[in-house]
């Protein structure tokens, strides 16, 4: 079984991976191809993979923009001084 690894963050609940093909394990495991996240609700979970990085890409602006629409300009890092 392919290992998930460098589980970054749980903002809201959120389950956020970088994936590597390597069985759990390896001594020389593969670098990570793919970001898993994954939405637990109540009956189950969604998992959503990003397999390239114009995908997540275009994902990580759509929130962007979401973000700046509703809650405005951002401050980075997240308003945070």
């Amino acid at each position: 079984m392919a290992r998930q690894q460098q589980k970054r963050k749980r903002p809201e609940g959120l389950d956020l991976f970088s994936w590597s093909p390597s069985p759990e394990g390896d001594a020389n495991p593969k670098p990570a191809t793919q970001v898993h996240l994954h939405v637990p609700l109540a009956f189950g979970r969604i998992l959503v993979r990003f397999k390239g990085p114009d995908t997540l890409g275009r994902f990580i602006d759509a929130l962007i923009a979401h973000y700046e629409h509703v809650f405005g300009k951002r401050v980075a890092p997240w308003g945070r001084p």
